[in-house]
């Protein structure tokens, strides 16, 4: 009897609780049946999609990298607390030219990698390392321009977090 429970329990279709199941599906993909599309993923809607390859960063995805990056922090809640207040007119240029600047050493030390040209980015730094070229040049001129209630807004944030914004 209970090797049949066991055996029941490995062969049910259970999803994990609080997950649903087309959410998990869509999440996970479905690998496909078919001998000859092995490799490529099924979504929630069977829909074949091309199989998703991890590639280094290149220079001319940075500005799609940015704009991928702009529109995840769109509805983040510590975006909106910085951008409350940050008056200063060229804010959001500030902010393209410091994920550039970002990018663009991430490049330089091999530690940013994409998905489809720029679709999702993920840049690696370990615990420890030191800002590249780009970053210590041109952060001292980008900060010129904030505004004292985000001086500090990032302090306040850099002591309640004890990170590094």
């Amino acid at each position: 009897m209970r090797l049949q429970r066991a055996a029941l329990r490995a062969t049910s279709q259970e999803r994990p609780t609080g997950v649903h199941p087309v959410r998990e599906q869509a999440m996970m993909g479905e690998r496909s049946k078919s001998t000859s599309d092995s490799h490529l993923v099924r979504n929630h809607n069977g829909t074949i999609m091309a199989p998703l390859a991890v590639e280094s960063l290149e220079y001319i995805e940075i500005p799609r990298a940015v704009q991928t990056t702009q529109d995840a922090m769109r509805n983040d809640s510590m975006a909106h607390y910085f951008n409350d207040v940050d008056t200063v007119p060229g804010r959001k240029w500030r902010g393209r030219a410091s994920l550039v600047m970002n990018y663009t050493d991430e490049i330089l030390r091999h530690r940013a990698w994409t998905i489809n040209h720029g679709e999702a980015v993920l840049t690696l730094r370990l615990p420890g390392d030191s800002q590249g070229p780009l970053l210590p040049l041109f952060t001292p001129l980008l900060k010129t321009t904030d505004t004292e209630e985000l001086t500090k807004a990032r302090a306040i944030m850099l002591t309640q977090s004890g990170c590094a914004l």
